[in-house]
């Protein structure tokens, strides 16, 4: 049977109308999980306990991009845009996840998530730092490769591209990884130094990657369609389990 992942909304802009919203996520998402044969259900801002109950019947759970997380778990200035409801909701699904064991793929403010909720820190990338490579690239521009990252000997993301030490990833954030996670390893690293990607090193199922693999997975990507396809055959596992 087709494993079902839970992706949580973010808030959008509805008809253009100021004062009114909506909830949904990218299509380039749910095509990505198309692509790889899984089914995916939205589950909308709600409370925790409504999110919870929601992800009672998920084989696996995708965190996608949007804007920063906020203020908890964060090193240095604030954000400008913060949806705090969003905030809570999806760091009790990341939460639940854990305890639960379900398979968890982060992408951009989804890794983001998933390092606060789970006991790292967050900060904004500087214009000042020592960075060498422009990372809040254009949302218009994600198809493009960026920068390359250097990939962890014999982390997931290595063994999902055949053992190459490096590959090229697309670019659009402001915000990183500043304190991984306890019991996270970092499994890719941009060459100035940002964490790219975090890997569960005890046995559970969680990758998080700062770059936007939905958006290359149209064009064949080796690695973008590796990381749909490790949380499609992980939410099986996790489906047939006992």
């Amino acid at each position: 049977m087709m494993p079902l992942i839970a992706v949580p909304c973010r808030r959008l802009q509805h008809g253009g109308e100021p004062g009114r919203s909506a909830q949904g996520v990218l299509v380039s998402y749910l095509a990505a999980l198309s692509r790889v044969g899984a089914a995916a259900f939205l589950i909308p801002i709600q409370s925790s306990e409504a999110v919870l109950h929601a992800l009672g019947v998920a084989d696996g759970l995708l965190l996608v991009g949007g804007e920063g997380v906020g203020t908890v778990g964060r090193v240095g200035a604030g954000l400008s845009t913060v949806d705090e409801a969003r905030d809570v909701a999806e760091s009790a699904l990341a939460k639940a996840a854990f305890e639960k064991g379900l398979p968890v793929l982060g992408i951009c403010r989804g890794m983001q998530v998933l390092n606060v909720a789970l006991g790292g820190r967050n900060a904004p990338i500087s214009p000042s730092g020592p960075q060498t490579i422009r990372h809040a690239n254009s949302w218009d521009d994600k198809t493009s490769y960026h920068h390359p990252v250097q990939l962890s000997a014999g982390s997931l993301l290595c063994r999902l591209v055949d053992g190459r030490a490096s590959v090229p990833v697309n670019s659009a954030h402001s915000d990183a990884v500043h304190t991984v996670a306890p019991g996270f390893e970092p499994s890719a690293v941009a060459p100035d130094g940002i964490v790219e990607a975090m890997e569960f090193m005890r046995g559970a199922p969680f990758v998080g990657v700062q770059w936007h693999p939905e958006a290359l997975v149209a064009d064949g990507d080796q690695l973008a369609l590796g990381l749909f396809q490790w949380l499609h055959d992980r939410a099986v596992m996790y489906r047939s389990r006992p």
